[in-house]
């Protein structure tokens, strides 16, 4: 048996013999380790298929020398998932803040909802009818009420203001 087959089969008792101590245990323990159990298979498998074959001699028989060689490459893993850890939860934390964005209305979205609330208007109302749009929708035209954009003659207003802000830009 060559040194590269003694190591696989090394890290392969290792690994039965951390099975066999839970066989014993209740289920509660047991699943509350899933995720040790889960890491050390993977290491398990991962080390006899893929990195064996592709360590230096000196490599292998530096890892022969290594007692509980499993329990140390999963202490390793460990300390390197730390960092892993940290991107999950900038990962997490960025996708809560799209999904956030993604069930707000757009500001293209509310204006549409507001045109259609202005349509549903006569020039000689006051008040615009909000009747079937969303929250957002009628916060959005209760500021439009108190920036004074709707009034009898909505779109005069409108245009007007729209005026001024591109002589604004232009400056």
């Amino acid at each position: 048996m060559t040194e590269r087959q003694y190591l696989a089969n090394k890290i392969h008792e290792e690994y039965d013999t951390f099975i066999e101590s839970w066989k014993h245990c209740v289920p509660n323990s047991i699943i509350a380790a899933a995720s040790e159990i889960a890491a050390k298979y993977d290491i398990m498998y991962r080390f006899t298929l893929d990195v064996v074959d592709t360590l230096t001699d000196r490599q292998v028989t530096a890892l022969l020398d290594v007692d509980d060689l499993l329990e140390e490459l999963y202490k390793n893993w460990i300390e390197k998932t730390q960092k892993i850890s940290d991107c999950m939860r900038k990962s997490i934390s960025a996708y809560a803040k799209d999904s956030i964005r993604c069930h707000l209305p757009s500001q293209k979205q509310q204006m549409m909802e507001y045109n259609k609330a202005m349509m549903r208007s006569s020039p000689n109302d006051i008040l615009i009818s909000t009747d079937g749009l969303s929250e957002e929708s009628k916060q959005l035209i209760e500021k439009f009420r108190a920036a004074g954009l709707v009034t009898r003659e909505p779109f005069k207003r409108h245009a007007k203001a729209a005026g001024e802000a591109h002589k604004t830009e232009r400056r």
